[in-house]
């Protein structure tokens, strides 16, 4: 569903820098779409949107929605799904642990027998209890199993609200080592910063290989150079499951910007593991249709959703927010998804105060000392 997913083109990619009479059909695909940066009708002609989705489920037809946590389109998959239940259709929504490709890790059968049962059962009538297992099946991260829900959203999901804190967490030396409380601060005039350059950065590598999904790497060394916020130890395990959201105030000196989030989870030694990530084009946060350049010094409220995700961060564990400037691929990713560079230098300032309340929004499952409003 192309439709969901948020794009920041600017470039190419490293694999399509040949020449143009070798070039294979993703790359001539993804050159044609750096022409189309706004939401334009060459997007809308390659893109399943709601009332499409609305016109399948009238005609009766059921669909089996699936991805991967570790896939840069997950945010369509979800949607889709929602969407067409939404309009009365009969859908299943599976989410593994991978990346660009086949789901992993079925049981008691793989994800190509699951396709099987579906389609004998939806054309072919027959009865083998397809239709009767709840709608959606998830791969829960921590635990690593799978889990079947009846509804996506998960219907006793609670939103827990983190607020971005100058308070140090002790934690990182960022460029502020902030915190993530549950309690909203009543302090005015509070702002953290840091800059951009196309050439320099810094960069946080959070783009998705089509192969091997997220970096398994430690990110505190990117996470130094970046404006950090990190919660105290978790005294219990939190599951968080659904489309994380950040909310907060900026201001840029420039005309454009791009805003790269990134959600880790901080182990006992120190690792940062990153969980998800999010971007925004600010020039194109009010519109995706028309862009609308930034004017220098006006601080702006922006809304960026993270890639959905199922993952449970340990008890003693800490949650961590990053944010940069851009985004760029380490030599050893194969095929990474994600933003070009802006290639506008910025100085941004990120407000956190009582008249700018930036807040981190978490889909949590269960009871849990973070849902507490």
């Amino acid at each position: 569903m192309l439709a969901e997913i948020v794009t920041i083109i600017y470039g190419t990619r490293a694999e399509c820098s040949l020449d143009p009479g070798e070039l294979p059909a993703v790359c001539r695909e993804y050159s044609s779409a750096i022409e189309h940066r706004n939401f334009d009708d060459w997007w809308r002609e390659r893109s399943t949107l709601k009332e499409d989705l609305e016109a399948i489920a009238d005609r009766g037809i059921a669909a089996l929605i699936s991805g991967g946590w570790n896939d840069y389109i997950s945010p369509g998959n979800v949607q889709a799904f929602k969407d067409f239940s939404a309009a009365g259709g009969k859908a299943k929504l599976i989410m593994g642990p991978g990346a660009h490709g086949s789901v992993q890790g079925l049981l008691p059968y793989n994800f190509l027998d699951y396709q099987v049962l579906w389609f004998d059962h939806y054309l072919k009538g027959i009865d083998n209890g397809i239709d009767r297992e709840d709608g959606v099946l998830i791969y829960v991260q921590g635990p690593n199993q799978y889990r079947f829900e009846k509804a996506w959203p998960i219907p006793d999901t609670k939103m827990a609200r983190l607020y971005l804190s100058k308070e140090k967490s002790g934690t990182i030396n960022s460029l502020n080592d902030g915190s993530l409380s549950i309690k909203r601060t009543n302090r005015q005039k509070l702002s953290t910063s840091y800059s951009y350059s196309p050439s320099s950065g810094p960069f946080l590598p959070t783009m998705l290989s089509t192969s091997a999904g997220r970096l398994k790497i430690d990110q505190k060394p990117y996470e130094e150079q970046t404006v950090t916020w990190t919660t105290g130890f978790l005294p219990v395990p939190i599951e968080v499951t659904g489309t994380l959201s950040l909310t907060f105030w900026a201001e840029a000196n420039a005309v454009d910007s791009d805003f790269v989030v990134q959600v880790t989870d901080v182990a006992l030694n120190g690792m940062s593991t990153q969980v998800s990530a999010g971007y925004l084009n600010a020039s194109r946060a009010k519109s995706r249709t028309i862009s609308t350049p930034l004017t220098p010094g006006k601080v702006e409220k922006y809304n960026i959703k993270i890639l959905p995700t199922s993952y449970v961060f340990e008890a003693g564990h800490r949650l961590r927010l990053s944010i940069a400037g851009g985004t760029k691929a380490l030599p050893e990713q194969t095929g990474p998804q994600g933003p070009g560079l802006n290639p506008v230098p910025a100085s941004v300032k990120i407000y956190q105060d009582d008249l700018h309340p930036s807040s981190l929004d978490l889909p949590v499952i269960g009871a849990s000392y973070m849902s507490k409003q």
